[in-house]
């Protein structure tokens, strides 16, 4: 009898370390879950034009303009600048917009 009891709370125990994995497991999920809709919710928001992202949200000012290769390839908002000389770069990469929408580093 002392055996089957022990064997039944063994089991008991067994089964709360599997639910409170999959408890996590759930938990990770719904993250994941949660950043994926970000994402395609800001995806919506962009507009490409000029060779530059612009994010449009209702009832707030467009902003931009955005890199579009750390957009593109990182899902990342940098804003570019105006370095002066007719192009606009971005302030992470060597990418830059401007006179017939050069793309490379800003000639010197």
């Amino acid at each position: 009898m002392q055996q089957t009891v022990l064997e039944l709370v063994s089991e008991r125990l067994a089964d709360g370390e599997k639910i409170n994995g999959l408890t996590q497991e759930a938990v990770a999920l719904q993250e994941k879950i949660a950043g994926l809709e970000g994402q395609l919710s800001l995806r919506d928001e962009m507009s490409f034009k000029d060779g530059a992202y612009w994010r449009v949200r209702r009832d707030r000012p467009e902003e931009g303009p955005l890199c579009a290769r750390c957009f593109d390839q990182h899902a990342r908002l940098a804003r570019m600048r105006d370095v002066g000389n007719g192009f606009t770069c971005c302030v992470v990469f060597d990418y830059c917009i401007g006179h017939a929408q050069y793309r490379g580093p800003v000639p010197i």
